[in-house]
């Protein structure tokens, strides 16, 4: 296992302990859907598990059809990012969850209208333990309370800000990738970093997911002097 894998789980363990969590997923397109066709990418062809890079659509993101994967990403309420998996495009939402929440603790899970199945709201509440709280839509005769709906929609919010995060600085939507060894080397390195960074923040007494100026303020707040010889850190 890499040393970034391991960095990573052990530090998904320090900041899994709570119980409410947020599942939604983020396209990873490989290329330009104009390009898909005649892409010589080896991410065309499927790996050991079976995933490959296919075509999805993504109305939330102003894509439209795209040709690639889907991250799926779980936080905390508090957006730190604790688990993720990639899918190929086509997959649904709800079949990547049954499979990535095998084993997993999340007593709470909050998500979006692409998670709305009763049958795998009671699976995951008898197997795993886990009550599936997924937004109803607007036709469906049991709904919310009024005060209950208002507040996931405030929590449901901070995963959205978590992906706009990874996306702008750590660049988890771009599929650089050779291969299916390569992308998910690369996936494990971004969030091990990412979770290094919320450490940090956490060990400096700033908010978790206050990110884009973490090597700044380190380098502003933690220098050394030893005579002559000067010690930053910088992320």
């Amino acid at each position: 296992m890499a040393a970034s894998e391991v960095i990573r789980q052990t530090l998904r363990t320090c900041f899994s302990q709570t119980d409410v969590f947020i599942v939604d997923s983020f396209p990873m397109p490989i290329c330009d859907q104009k390009r898909a066709k005649a892409s010589r990418s080896d991410l065309k062809w499927a790996d050991a598990s079976g995933c490959l890079a296919t075509y999805g659509r993504c109305a939330t993101k102003g894509l439209g059809t795209f040709f690639g994967f889907r991250g799926h990403l779980i936080t905390t309420v508090a957006g730190v990012p604790v688990d993720f998996a990639i899918a190929s495009a086509n997959i649904d939402d709800r079949e990547v969850l049954r499979v990535s929440s095998e084993s997993r603790r999340y007593p709470i899970l909050l998500a979006d209208k692409g998670y709305v199945s009763e049958s795998l709201q009671e699976e995951l509440l008898a197997t795993e333990n886990t009550c599936l709280l997924a937004t109803l839509r607007s036709n469906q005769k049991r709904q919310y309370r009024e005060a209950f709906r208002r507040l996931q929609v405030r929590l449901r919010r901070r995963i959205e800000t978590t992906i706009a995060q990874l996306t702008d600085q750590f660049g988890v939507s771009c599929v650089c990738a050779r291969g299916h060894w390569g992308l998910m080397t690369r996936m494990r390195n971004k969030f091990g970093a990412a979770l290094l960074d919320v450490c940090l923040n956490s060990c400096l007494g700033r908010p978790l997911m206050k990110l884009k100026d973490l090597p700044n303020r380190i380098v502003k707040n933690h220098i050394f002097r030893d005579n002559s010889i000067i010690l930053h850190g910088s992320v």
